[in-house]
């Protein structure tokens, strides 16, 4: 008899602790971010394709970013805005400047560790080039700009990030300056450099 009631206690310790454990205090669940703003800064050095003048751009972009926390599906994805200054070092233009909106998205909660952030982000706005209406080069000097990027962010302390990546843009009128003069659209792809910091 004693046998069986100390059983029967055991089995009703463990459910209990179980239950507990399925509940808030013992979740092993990280607690989720809060809503927050950053601000990153981003240098980058990107090769023309596909074109003979083989162009060489060197953007250089201040973002203003939030974070809305959200949950479910949409939890790592964040808003912004980019401010864009893009001296062309080869090509027929000099210098390439703009805004655009921007939409990333944290691989954060699949990442191995919390202090390392694989992401993705694409943005898409406009700006102006002083065109040379070369063929080949740029058209007009009303361009609009797509950028997609991937990278890794690695946390180094006291609300700072540093990252790494690869940044896609492409640069074209849309077909506005047409058909007085062709719309020579820009390719260009290579690395960056970043460093974001939290407010």
């Amino acid at each position: 008899m004693k046998s069986a009631i100390f059983s029967l206690l055991s089995a009703l310790t463990f459910c209990a602790g179980t239950n507990a454990c399925a509940g808030t205090f013992c979740s092993f669940e990280p607690d989720r971010q809060a809503p927050a703003w950053y601000g990153e800064a981003q240098t980058a050095v990107l090769f023309g394709v596909n074109n003979r003048f083989g162009y060489v751009l060197a953007p250089q972009m201040v973002s203003v970013m939030y974070d809305p926390a959200f949950e479910s599906w949409a939890e790592g994805f964040a808003f912004g805005i980019t401010a864009m200054a893009q001296p062309v070092v080869n090509g027929p233009e000099t210098f390439l400047g703009g805004g655009a909106f921007a939409i990333r998205y944290d691989f954060t909660r699949f990442s191995a560790s919390p202090k390392i952030r694989p992401y993705i982000t694409t943005r898409l706005g406009c700006g102006g080039i002083d065109a040379s209406g070369v063929r080949d080069g740029q058209a007009q000097d009303f361009v609009f700009i797509l950028q997609a990027e991937a990278g890794v962010g690695f946390e180094i302390g006291g609300g700072w990030e540093a990252k790494v990546g690869v940044l896609y843009q492409h640069v074209s009128n849309a077909g506005l300056s047409e058909p007085e003069l062709l719309n020579t659209g820009l390719d260009s792809v290579g690395p960056f450099i970043a460093l974001r910091w939290n407010w």
